[in-house]
């Protein structure tokens, strides 16, 4: 395990403090950050890669299929 402060956590992934936040409170699984003291937050940041790792292949799935429903549908609309 590697732990980060937020500044740096936010670097590293290309994300905004608010959204390392929002995603800690409302993805499931996500990983949570370590209050170490009133000031100092740490994340594991081999954990969030790991995450954002499964989560991009889910998601590439997801897509995939709102993709073939997508064109499925507009053939549809073309031929009536």
């Amino acid at each position: 395990m590697q732990y980060k402060r937020t500044g740096e956590v936010c670097k590293i992934f290309s994300i905004s403090r608010s959204t390392l936040y929002k995603y800690a409170k409302e993805k499931k699984g996500f990983p949570q950050p370590i209050k170490t003291s009133p000031k100092v937050t740490l994340w594991d940041i081999h954990a969030i890669d790991e995450y954002f790792k499964q989560n991009s292949t889910q998601n590439k799935e997801i897509i995939q299929g709102q993709i073939k429903e997508l064109v499925k549908a507009k053939a549809e609309n073309e031929n009536n």
